[in-house]
């Protein structure tokens, strides 16, 4: 039997699937419509809002709505939070801010603009800590109405030393941050532990940052003692905050070229103050003195002299001094220690108004009327001598009673002490009369024994 080759028609051959532009313009239409009403408004928006501005009320045009919605949805040009509200990718701007942490794990974005804050998930947290600053686009809004963000670039590590305690769990060493806003636990290997035992406040450097899969890995790097010992709570706050508390040999070879006293060139050219009875009044436990005043009776008021410490002479511009002391920005004082500006050679020598010796100083001399009012001022370059050292302590015993036994130095500056408090009271009459608050809070102050333990407690 002959077998013959079926021939293929047209009609029997597979249709190809193909959209018709009857349908692809209805579509191109729905998508316009959608992406108009979502731009127009610049906000995310409810399938019901979308309905309802869309105009697609019908049953069959709810349903190609949604449709559509999901089809873009799919495609990522059309984004939806958790309040199921649907929003433009395009809207979703990358925003660039610091990260502050939570201890329950999630975080916050402040952005660089001061724009409103952006929530992170615990799960965009795992690759970030706490002061990173980073890149986040916005999600839309979570079910709080918070804006929703994530990770899209780590731009700058917060977080380069971290300090905590050393612990060990089954043979394997972790850094638990002692800041409660960083949730991660900073595996340490054991070659790397720089003879800390597990219990001691550590430091650490971070060598891998952590990521949506690894914990962060770190290195010891200083051992600050057991975590009862006293003083830890000072070395924590030194090192968490990254204060430095050493100055390059460069800024202390520059303070001590100034020797200990003030020569006989640096005195040129400024008035001379020294025969006059300058005091510092300063706490009991004040390191530093960097101010000092005088004050006599005059007619129709008082005349009044403020002297401090005249720093500028010795740190002068682009020097290793300058530099440090921009760096620091202040001294830090704690309870029983002080990280200073400058080298000890300045801030506890040529800059402090230590009495009996000159210091150079700059001055301000002013004449208060009786209403409280400075009629007059000037400014001028010195060079002074303190009379005496007095505490806040010392001195209102002798204002509350000048006729009690007093120490000499103290009695010896009676009469400007008087004056000063004559003039104190003109000076607050007059703040008072300007309608300023008056803060009067107390404060608590700290005694410690020889071993640097607390001792008690006072105001």
């Amino acid at each position: 039997m002959e077998m013959r080759r079926k021939k293929t028609t047209k009609a029997s051959q597979p249709r190809k699937p193909r959209t018709s532009a009857r349908t692809v313009r209805p579509r191109a239409r729905r998508e316009a419509a959608i992406t108009t009403v979502l731009r127009e408004a610049g906000r995310p928006m409810r399938f019901e809002e979308l309905v309802e501005r869309t105009g697609s009320t019908s049953p069959a045009k709810r349903r190609r709505l949604e449709q559509e919605l999901e089809r873009l949805h799919r495609a990522g040009e059309l984004l939806r939070n958790r309040r199921e509200e649907y929003i433009l990718r395009e809207r979703l701007p990358v925003v660039v801010g610091t990260v502050s942490g939570h201890r329950d794990g999630h975080g916050v974005v402040h952005p660089d603009d001061r724009s409103a804050p952006v929530y992170l998930s615990y799960r965009q947290m795992l690759e970030v800590m706490h002061g990173d600053r980073v890149a986040v686009r916005i999600g839309g809004t979570d079910a709080r109405g918070r804006l929703e963000g994530s990770i899209v670039e780590v731009i700058e590590r917060g977080n380069v030393d971290i300090v905590g305690r050393l612990y060990e769990e089954s043979g394997i060493y972790v850094l638990v941050p002692d800041n409660p806003r960083i949730a991660h636990r900073v595996l340490i290997p054991r070659d790397r532990l720089g003879g800390a035992r597990a219990g001691q406040v550590v430091v650490a450097k971070i060598v891998e940052q952590p990521s949506r899969t690894a914990q962060p890995l770190g290195h010891i790097v200083r051992i600050l003692g057991e975590h009862a010992a006293p003083g830890m709570e000072t070395e924590i706050a030194i090192h968490s905050h990254g204060l430095p508390y050493e100055f390059p040999d460069e800024a202390i070879a520059e303070a001590e070229r100034f020797g200990e006293t003030v020569s006989a060139a640096a005195k040129r050219g400024r008035e001379d103050l020294r025969e006059l009875p300058l005091v510092t009044i300063d706490g009991e436990d004040a390191r530093d003195f960097d101010d000092a005043v005088w004050c006599e009776r005059v007619r129709g008021g008082w005349r009044l002299i403020v002297a401090i410490a005249d720093v500028a002479t010795y740190v002068e511009a682009d020097s290793a001094l300058d530099h440090e002391a921009r760096h620091r920005g202040t001294s830090v004082y704690f309870p029983n220690r002080v990280l200073p500006m400058l080298p000890e050679a300045l801030s506890n020598g040529l800059c402090s108004l230590q009495p009996g010796v000159d210091r150079l100083c700059l001055a301000c001399e002013m004449r208060v009327s009786e209403q409280g009012r400075v009629t007059r001022s000037r400014f001028f370059e010195a060079v002074m001598r303190s009379a005496a050292r007095l505490t806040y302590t010392q001195v209102a015993a002798y204002l509350a009673n000048p006729q009690a036994a007093h120490e000499p130095h103290v009695t010896a500056r009676g009469t400007e002490l008087m004056a000063l408090h004559a003039v104190f009271r003109a000076l607050h009459r007059a703040r008072v009369k300007r309608g300023a608050i008056d803060f009067d809070v107390p404060e608590l102050k700290v005694r410690f024994d020889a071993d640097g333990r607390i001792a008690a407690l006072f105001e």
